[in-house]
């Protein structure tokens, strides 16, 4: 077979493989959007969010509004000769600005709750230990179980980053700001490592976020009403408190929290559904010919017909995604054994390589479900990062982290110590995870009652770990 008939070959079977993924893209709206819509009707949740949250509780359900009209109308939507991809994608971005915003909150909020439970830890410690033995086991003896016991059990990285989480989350923070900036530096350096240099953008913006929620350009602006009520919590002196208020604080904190994580959750639904509409809309041309009319005849009955179809209405589209996924695979396949002389991957093809980016961010869409950043497009990803770049986004990071640390002592730990945490290959073996233990309960800094009582809870938690992986 010559170069052009192949060549010819490949540009079908994509030309299938766009039509197969926005087939399974509509199936997969339609199944997701019911679901959606049911849950929303039986529960009146529009009405909460549009009073519960100002301009921006208007503005989601104007949003979900939006999807549902193209969803009752989907048949009309797709024979339309008017593209509404410039919209969705448009539709896309505002979602991202509204979780984006609520994740700032929610940060923050965590951070809150840390604060309190550092005095509410405190008193426990001294309330629990000063009344028995408060020697600690023998150090030697509790480092040797310690290490042992991982090493036994601890098979990967992936388990070790898990339990590096947890072991640092709950542990004293001991680091100085020096090694912190060395671990946070190499840290980073090991996870951008490969990345195109606009994915590692968005990844190092993601840590400023998390290090700090009021960084992001939103916060204050949007949600006024959660932004009010958390900078409430935020400046209270919960050193000086009682156990009571710090209990009620506690309380009413959790409300907020579980309000803006059922906010949270709704809206990235939303964005999901919007990915999926983002590839029905690119592919519209090919798959308006190709739909399964006994779908959009059951769809319209649904609506219709005081929905009394759901159960098997949601049964077919399950079956028709299940049919193109086959299909997908077959034609997958068949590009393989097209390919099986490498003659596109050694010759660069400007046509082809077109059609492949094409599908590649059709695919990108279909899958995409936490709603990331658009630096991880596939074209984004033709820009390499050089050793120079890494080092760049690494130190105007560090320099970022030490120019917005908070001045209160316990606070500054909190957000050091979590960043730290949520950071991959922060330590990569056993031995370094160890150092960092010695350190936090080293007896220098840390009082026989805490060293107690850490003890307990590491010994807890390294078995809850090992448990949960079997």
């Amino acid at each position: 077979m010559e170069i052009k008939d192949i060549k010819k070959s490949f540009l079908e079977i994509n030309n299938a493989q766009k039509n197969n993924f926005g087939l399974v893209a509509l199936y997969n709206f339609l199944e997701n959007f019911l679901v959606l819509s049911d849950s929303v009707e039986q529960e009146n949740d529009l009405e909460g969010i549009k009073n519960n949250n100002g301009k921006e509780g208007e503005d989601i359900v104007s949003l979900y509004n939006e999807i549902k009209n193209i969803g009752l109308n989907i048949e009309e939507q797709l024979k339309s000769s008017e593209s509404k991809l410039e919209l969705v994608k448009n539709q896309r971005k505002e979602i991202c600005e509204i979780l984006n915003s609520l994740s700032a909150y929610d940060i923050e909020i965590d951070y809150i709750f840390e604060n309190i439970n550092y005095y509410i830890e405190k008193r426990y410690i001294k309330d629990k230990f000063s009344s028995e033995d408060t020697r600690p086991e023998n150090s030697y003896t509790f480092f040797k179980n310690i290490y042992y016991y991982l090493n036994d059990n601890i098979k990967d990285q992936e388990q070790l980053n898990d339990l590096i989480f947890n072991i640092v989350k709950i542990l004293p923070f001991r680091i100085t700001k020096y090694k912190f900036s060395d671990i946070i530096g190499d840290s980073l350096k090991e996870e951008i490592k490969g990345f195109p240099k606009k994915a590692a953008e968005f990844y190092i913006e993601k840590y400023k976020i998390i290090f700090n929620g009021t960084m992001e350009r939103s916060y204050g602006v949007k949600f006024d009403n959660y932004f009010r009520r958390i900078e409430e919590f935020k400046v209270k002196n919960y050193e000086q408190c009682s156990n009571d208020e710090l209990k009620k604080s506690f309380e009413d904190l959790t409300v907020i929290k579980n309000s803006i994580t059922d906010l949270i959750h709704f809206v990235g639904i939303l964005g999901i559904l919007i990915n999926k509409l983002i590839v029905i809309f690119s592919t519209k041309d090919l798959i308006k010919n190709n739909i399964d009319e006994k779908i959009l005849s059951e769809w319209a009955l649904y609506w219709n017909n005081n929905q009394n179809n759901k159960e098997h209405l949601i049964t077919l589209l399950k079956e028709k995604s299940k049919d193109v996924y086959d299909n997908i695979k077959e034609r997958a396949k068949n590009l393989e054994k097209l390919d099986e002389d490498h003659i596109f991957r050694e010759k660069a093809d400007e046509e082809l390589n077109r059609d492949l980016i094409i599908i590649e961010e059709i695919i990108y869409y279909l899958n995409n479900m936490k709603l990331d950043s658009l630096g991880f497009l596939p074209h984004n990803q033709r820009d390499p990062m050089t050793l120079d770049d890494s080092e760049q986004i690494t130190e105007n990071f560090i320099q970022y982290i030490f120019r917005n640390l908070p001045s209160n002592n316990v606070q500054r730990k909190i957000r050091m110590r979590n960043l730290m945490a949520e950071i991959p290959y922060v330590f990569n073996n056993i031995d370094d995870l160890m150092s960092y233990i010695n350190i936090a309960l080293d007896s220098s800094v840390t009082s026989d009652e805490e060293a107690k009582y850490y003890q307990s809870i590491l010994y807890a938690m390294v078995q809850d770990s090992i448990e949960k992986d079997k």
